[in-house]
């Protein structure tokens, strides 16, 4: 190493853990991908697209998008979890593959082809979806209360995007804090559920708040409860599921930066700034939200944390109802 490197790289070291500048001299020199384990299209394409571009302009050179889409987002995260810890091949990770296929495969007693906790290194949480309990507008019931009061009478039929979803496992966990009597029917995506709810085919879904917010914002559907710490910005008439059974209750769908496990911390410092930068540019806040999505902001440890938290939790959910992996 050039003596000038050497200097560079002492005198960074020597600011402090709280430094931002990269110590891998010169990182990035060539094209990063950023893989997205969904296809193209939709608001998560669209959300790492648009952080790509602000990546991109910090960083001085192209951020590439590669969709691979496969297994509920898993094909996709168990290759960034092979790929060299360089800095070059970076996940658009989310709770799909990152949190829920593993917990439905640990409730089995089996493992994917790379662990959550163990297999990456979390960069920055990027943004989030609250869940939310949606029902067709036939429902005399307008309150969760009202709902529950229904379900005494009738079993009501709930749908989801597919078994081991998001949206099954938020039902399954509030099904254990109220005493909501429903059928659950999982569906291959989420479009034939939303279609069948709005013909009357089923009661009520579970799924994100931003796949929903349009159909709500129509008055298509009526919301009941939505899963986030706060209220939903954009439909901030709707409580949260918190505030109706008094206790704490929180489900988020989400998307992050993630990298393999190894990758040097300075790339992760550079990261984790411009990825802070491009959170705080008004013009991604405005696409962010325009999407139904709430911005986040935050380090690494909070990101980290967030995974372990709901590898944790889902775990837990999936192992109480017996929840499996959709087949």
């Amino acid at each position: 190493m050039k003596r000038r490197q050497i200097l560079i790289l002492t005198g960074l070291a020597a600011a402090g853990p709280g430094i931002t500048a990269p110590l891998v001299i010169g990182y990035p020199v060539k094209p990063i991908t950023v893989v997205v384990p969904f296809p193209p299209g939709g608001p998560t394409d669209a959300s790492a697209r648009v952080f790509a571009r602000s990546l991109s302009a910090q960083l001085g050179q192209p951020v590439v998008i590669e969709n691979r889409a496969g297994a509920g987002g898993t094909v996709g995260t168990a290759s960034v979890a092979r790929a060299l810890p360089d800095g070059y091949t970076l996940l658009w990770a989310g709770t799909s593959g990152m949190v829920v296929a593993p917990a439905l495969y640990a409730n089995l007693g089996k493992s994917l082809r790379y662990d959550p906790l163990r297999s990456f290194e979390p960069i920055a949480l990027a943004v989030r979806s609250p869940m939310l309990l949606a029902g067709n507008n036939a429902l005399k019931a307008n309150h969760l209360s009202e709902l529950i009061d229904a379900s005494r009478t009738r079993v009501l039929s709930v749908a989801t995007a597919g078994s081991g979803s998001v949206g099954h496992l938020s039902l399954e966990y509030l099904r254990e804090m109220v005493k909501l009597n429903t059928l659950h029917v999982p569906y291959r995506g989420g479009a034939p559920a939303l279609t069948d709810l709005l013909g009357g085919q089923v009661d009520l879904f579970f799924d994100s708040a931003q796949f929903l917010y349009p159909q709500l914002k129509d008055n298509k559907i009526k919301a009941y409860a939505v899963t986030g710490k706060t209220r939903y910005p954009p439909l901030p008439d709707v409580p949260t599921v918190a505030e109706l059974v008094g206790q704490p209750f929180e489900a988020y769908s989400w998307f992050g930066l993630a990298a393999p496990a190894e990758t040097p911390r300075s790339i992760l410092r550079t990261l984790n700034a411009a990825m802070s930068r491009a959170s705080q540019d008004t013009d991604v806040q405005k696409f962010i939200t325009g999407l139904g999505l709430e911005p986040v902001r935050g380090t690494e440890e909070q990101f980290a944390k967030t995974i372990s938290e709901d590898f944790r939790k889902w775990s837990g959910v999936a192992a109480r109802a017996n929840v499996r992996p959709e087949e």
